[in-house]
């Protein structure tokens, strides 16, 4: 089965798109962001985008429209950019604006650092409203890698949706923890430093540890937890659960940043700031900075690391073909690219490790994944690599397509319930 993207996206379709637009564009995205106070929404935040190699100061804001806006919203967009400190903002736009109203946008741009653009997501030559951030010189492979993205912000919205109805039918002790844990993640993004950031995502983790395991423990027996896990890891199910799986590696992404942001970009009070990164950091704070000097190009290392695993799902076939492929979209050399990987190993140490080399049955090529990254984000992994190819036979990884082909339709079976048949 095949499924198409949507012609005429609907509001949360073309929230979607402009996340996806931004991603290949060379920016790393936060999507969804959502401050709450005593349980209720204050502000919602539809894409922060940060330029590769950029700071804090360098933040973009995209706010995404369908219908018709006024000069109400472009102000809105402003006032968040205000409270935040973004510098840079824009309101995106299906429908152009009338003729008489793009003189007073152009002006209010001008004075605010808030603009209006118009930006169609069906149109491939229409995606150059955001300045290009990477360094993909490639326009087929970046237009192939925009449709992939963009059915991984509709199946991560999906996913979303299903963990929030999860939480409002669960009380339990872990469900309430999963819920919390959400909430302090979602919450750090508006930390006023990097260093402040990464301690409101370690107390998250400290206080509610393998989420993932504790609630597949909690919600099944002995007999039936490894179907569960088998899930989780390959198949659609559970999409509440591969959520907070994707979530945990989101946060483990973004103090990771904090982590580059506080090296490139020092406060005022650095010495202060270095502190509260040490709190935040694991007990081996010394060699997971350590391993940031390792690095030649450390302002890619957050870019390339989300690239890794929300637009390629977190595993690398043993190709040279594929490991180019990751590299180049990264911007970084493949040397780099395996240094950045191997971040995870230096600032969160687990038993085993976290690569996972899946056994193949013939032995002729392997592939490598980082563990708990959930099904549907393995499934845009094989999306982008089967947009880029041109071709969904996996045949030619060997005995690893059929993994890759399970992975495939994990992905299409979650966005089949939005999108049509093509």
């Amino acid at each position: 089965m095949r499924v198409r993207l949507p012609a005429k996206p609907d509001g949360n379709q073309y929230e979607d798109a402009v996340a996806a637009t931004a991603i290949v564009r060379g920016y790393y995205v936060e999507t969804r962001v959502v401050l709450s106070d005593g349980g209720k929404h204050v502000l919602e935040l539809d894409v922060v985008a940060t330029p590769t190699g950029g700071g804090p100061n360098d933040r973009v804001l995209l706010e995404a429209k369908t219908g018709r806006t006024g000069f109400p919203d472009l102000f809105k967009v402003f006032g968040q950019m205000q409270y935040l400190g973004i510098g840079s903002g824009f309101l995106v736009r299906l429908k152009p604006l009338e003729a008489r109203e793009i003189a007073a946008a152009e002006t209010i741009g001008k004075r605010t650092g808030a603009s209006c653009v118009v930006f169609d997501p069906t149109d491939s030559d229409a995606t150059t409203f955001l300045p290009l951030a990477g360094t993909l010189d490639n326009e087929d492979h970046r237009e192939r890698l925009r449709r992939a993205a963009w059915y991984g912000q509709i199946a991560s919205r999906i996913a979303r949706k299903a963990f929030l109805d999860f939480a409002n039918s669960h009380t339990s002790t872990v469900a309430e923890a999963a819920k919390h844990y959400v909430r302090q993640v979602e919450d750090s993004f508006f930390a006023t430093c990097p260093e402040e950031r990464a301690d409101s995502l370690r107390s998250a983790y400290a206080s509610s540890p393998r989420l993932v395991g504790a609630l597949i423990e909690e919600q099944a027996d002995i007999a039936t937890s490894k179907p569960m896990w088998d899930k989780f890891r390959n198949k659609s199910g559970d999409l509440w659960l591969q959520y907070i799986g994707a979530v945990e590696h989101r946060a483990r992404i973004a103090l990771i940043k904090c982590a580059v942001d506080s090296v490139l970009f020092p406060g005022d009070d650095n010495m202060k700031a270095q502190a509260m990164l040490r709190k935040a950091l694991p007990s081996t704070y010394a060699d997971a900075m350590k391993a940031l000097d390792e690095v030649d190009d450390l302002g890619s290392v957050p870019y390339a690391i989300q690239i890794f695993v929300e637009l390629f799902g977190g595993f690398l076939v043993d190709s040279e073909e594929d490991r180019d492929l990751v590299a180049s979209v990264a911007g970084v050399s493949v040397e780099d690219l395996q240094k950045a990987i191997g971040l995870f190993e230096r600032f969160y140490p687990l038993t085993g490790g976290w690569n996972f080399v899946f056994p193949m049955r013939s032995g002729d090529q392997t592939v490598t994944a980082l563990k708990l990254v959930p099904a549907y984000l393995r499934g845009v992994g094989c999306f982008a690599r089967s947009f880029v190819c041109k071709s969904a036979d996996y045949g030619r990884y060997g005995d690893a397509g059929f993994q890759l082909a399970e992975w495939y339709d994990a992905l299409v079976e979650v966005v089949s319930t939005e999108l049509a048949a093509a």
